[in-house]
């Protein structure tokens, strides 16, 4: 499913400048900016409507609103509801949904009252909706629409993606377990001493699943911190004792680094999100750390995540879409696609690579895309080398060209140890490699970087079948050596691949190439 947003007059984004951005299943997505300029809200309008889209997820509910002409269910988190409406026009807020499932789609459009505050339907499937006819509103099996003799179409996949949108999450910037201005709740987190009772309940009650989340949180965050042992008990009811390593501390003797790691992934634990979206994932967290923890976030979240950020290293290297969000003016900004094509010697520059050195980086290795990134820091993990290896994605044919030798040769200015692994996208064993393929390969050894061409296709054909199962159920099944990922059927999306690694044992990896240039890597 893939839900494209088209966002008009709400706070900052006028109808001259509307927000545009996508929620794409299996993907990461950045919101790029300086302070103040938007980035949260985007997220926040998700957030706000969530009560609105639950009137559009199913039949009954989205006819009843039709018949009513008007949506129920107030905006969440907000005192005075006029301040959500863009204040330099008098115009109201319009947002379009374009709702997309293998490669076909339903739209529609809410009109958001700046007047009553209501909520209305406009458009269908581009098709103006109007009351004038009556509301002898119909439903045909196969979620056919229609009002008397007007045809709106198929709204299966519309009902499909309010669902999604319904169980959006939304986490904000300010990350801490004490009382905020004496609130339990700061947007989709619990805080204070409700979150050390739904802590306790959790890990303590009856509930087999709550009892799992919890077990699961300890292991990623004893994971994350590289801690030997962990355990996180409620504590007199209004804070939580931590026990690293034998040692118990209070949770005001720790950083807040950790506490945020408890925080974030307990609530989304509990919650089961479709999308995670969160302000500043880098927070009190030093660079080795902030990929895992929305790695963290990214296996816990159904469909995806979302996140707002300053750091454009952090961006670059992970998220597969990237949106810039800029101010025009006071009380104007706009949402763009950011450049895609990356220059590695300035990417470093904007990663603080220096930074990361400092933290016990020693290597960079460059691999073929923004997913690749994500897998070999899985199988980098069981090799107990992912802090010792910075991931760099080359984009694909966008930088394994020979003709890009500059900016490859550059990142030895930064980092004498550089390395290269690419796909081989052969068909077949006896097949030869492509040209363009070999002159990179070629050029690399000419400047002295290590790199390799796997044997296989692509990462993917090194997925084990029992992780595939094990991520997707039985009705999957590994790829073959050479097969292509989207011949298979049914087949997952590149997007999944590192969950299936993150399945793998340390075994499965290491007896074949690819973990053999990956332990060669870490022993040298």
């Amino acid at each position: 499913m893939q839900i494209d947003v088209t966002l008009k007059n709400y706070r900052c984004f006028p109808d001259r400048y509307p927000a545009k951005f996508s929620l794409r299943e299996g993907t990461w997505s950045a919101f790029l900016g300086v302070n103040n300029v938007g980035k949260s809200a985007v997220f926040r309008f998700l957030y706000e409507m969530r009560n609105r889209y639950d009137q559009l997820k199913n039949q009954a509910s989205l006819l009843q609103s039709l018949k009513k002409k008007n949506l129920d269910g107030g905006y969440l988190n907000l005192r005075d509801p006029s301040e959500i409406f863009h204040d330099q026009n008098e115009r109201d807020i319009s947002c379009e949904f374009q709702f997309q499932i293998s490669g076909m789609g339903s739209s529609i459009e809410l009109s958001f009252s700046r007047v009553d505050q209501h909520v209305r339907v406009s458009k269908i499937n581009g098709v103006v909706v109007s009351f004038e006819a009556g509301n002898d509103w119909n439903l045909q099996t196969g979620m056919e629409l229609s009002l008397g003799s007007a045809q709106f179409g198929s709204v299966a996949s519309i009902l499909q993606g309010f669902s999604i949108l319904t169980k959006v999450i939304y986490i904000g910037a300010f990350r801490n377990i004490l009382n905020i201005g004496g609130n339990d709740q700061y947007y989709d987190i619990q805080v204070g001493d409700q979150f050390v009772m739904q802590w306790d309940r959790m890990k303590n009650g009856n509930t087999k699943s709550g009892n799992r989340a919890c077990i699961e949180v300890e292991h990623s965050i004893k994971r994350l911190l590289g801690f030997n042992s962990l355990s996180i008990n409620a504590a007199e009811g209004r804070t939580l004792q931590v026990v690293i390593n034998d040692r118990p501390y209070k949770l005001h003797e720790l950083g807040s680094g950790i506490a945020q790691l408890i925080l974030v992934l307990v609530n989304t634990a509990a919650q089961k999100p479709s999308y995670v979206m969160i302000d500043e994932p880098e927070l009190s967290l030093h660079p080795s750390l902030q990929l895992d923890f929305i790695s963290e976030l990214g296996k816990i979240a159904t469909h995806g995540v979302l996140f707002s950020t300053h750091n454009v290293g952090l961006a670059r290297s992970c998220a597969d879409t990237i949106y810039s969000v800029t101010k025009l003016s006071d009380g104007v900004s706009t949402v763009t696609q950011y450049d895609a094509t990356p220059n590695l010697p300035a990417f470093l520059g904007e990663l603080s690579y220096s930074s990361y050195q400092a933290l016990g980086f020693e290597k960079i290795l460059l691999v073929e895309g923004v997913t690749d990134v994500r897998t070999m820091q899985q199988f980098l993990r069981k090799l107990h080398s992912d802090h010792r290896i910075l991931l760099i994605p080359l984009c694909g044919n966008s930088l394994i060209d020979q003709n890009r030798e500059y900016e490859i040769v550059e990142l030895k200015r930064i980092c004498k140890n550089v390395a290269a692994l690419i796909d081989s996208e052969k068909d077949g064993p006896d097949k030869e490699l492509d040209p363009r393929r070999n002159a990179f390969l070629a050029m690399c050894k000419k400047n002295g970087i290590n790199a390799k061409v796997l044997d296989y296709r692509a990462s993917e054909n090194y997925l084990t079948d029992r992780a595939v199962k094990a991520i997707k159920g039985e009705s999957y099944r590994a790829l073959k050596s050479f097969e292509k990922l989207k011949a298979l059927e049914p087949h997952w999306s590149k997007e999944e691949n590192w969950k299936i690694a993150a399945e793998m044992s340390r075994e499965e990896i290491a007896q074949t190439d690819l973990g053999q240039f990956l332990s060669s890597l870490h022993q040298g």
